[in-house]
């Protein structure tokens, strides 16, 4: 079974890695709901197109 790059799941740290960001800074961003988030059995997930998105959006022209 292949796992799709649009349906991979990323933690907080990991997201945080990505970012280079606080957990702080992350969880507000998170609370702002700029970047969608999910819950699976309590623990916060991620998908890596919706921080990919999130990082293009965030992007300013020269």
């Amino acid at each position: 079974m292949k796992i799709k790059p649009s349906s991979v799941l990323l933690k907080p740290s990991e997201v945080c890695n990505i970012l280079k960001c606080s957990p702080r800074t992350l969880y507000r961003i998170r609370q702002d709901m700029d970047i969608p988030f999910f819950k699976i059995r309590g623990r916060v997930m991620f998908k890596l197109k919706d921080v990919e998105a999130y990082i293009e959006s965030c992007k300013e022209t020269a």
